[in-house]
């Protein structure tokens, strides 16, 4: 039964495996070095220095009694305000994209997200 298994095995990586590796090994003699490459073209405006601002929006949370920010699994935001004052973030960012700032907005919940901490 071992004897059986062993020829098994060494007929099927001879007949599977083997050929996988030669065609793998051919394939890896036509990978052109980079130096033999072409160079890149250079770009057709030069780079830009850009400054971020991150700007946090945090919704105010509540507390339980013992001063802790009460958690949930899933929040619900009322209302839009958050994502309203985020899409104005993203309009100045498509304004102004020339002035080399950034406006990135991050939106933290603290009864999704956790309590903000130093």
């Amino acid at each position: 039964m071992l004897l059986a298994a062993t020829a098994l095995s060494g007929i099927l990586f001879a007949t599977v495996v083997w050929p996988l590796l030669r065609h793998a090994r051919r394939e890896a003699g036509e990978i052109v070095p980079l130096a033999v490459s072409p160079a890149a073209a250079a770009p057709e405006h030069p780079p830009v220095p850009c400054r971020t601002v991150r700007v946090y929006f945090i919704k105010p949370s509540k507390y339980d009694d013992r001063g802790r920010v009460a958690h949930f699994w899933k929040g619900v935001l009322p209302n839009n305000t958050l994502t309203v004052l985020a899409a104005l973030n993203e309009a100045y960012n498509r304004l102004h994209d020339d002035d080399g700032v950034y406006v990135e907005t991050v939106i933290w919940d603290e009864q999704v997200d956790g309590p903000v901490l130093p």
